[in-house]
């Protein structure tokens, strides 16, 4: 029996998409951080912006811009 080397994570492939893949969610949290202003509901601005887990809105948000969505003041 032959045993291959372990696989590389990273592949040519990845370091391409990577940073189009922070942009694309970098543009999704902004939207969502305008419809939280606008004083949409965060589930909305959630669905609304492409994310189908709230954890995973609420966690990108917070890391984003430093603060949960709930605590974003509406205009």
């Amino acid at each position: 029996m032959r045993l291959l080397p372990p696989r590389r994570p990273s592949t040519r492939r990845d370091l391409r998409t990577a940073p189009r893949t922070a942009e694309i969610r970098g543009a999704r949290l902004e939207h969502a951080r305008s419809l939280l202003t606008q004083g949409v509901a965060i589930q909305t601005a959630c669905l609304a912006s492409g994310f189908l887990d709230p954890g995973t809105f609420g966690r990108a948000f917070r890391q984003r811009f430093g603060v949960a969505p709930s605590q974003m003041p509406a205009s």
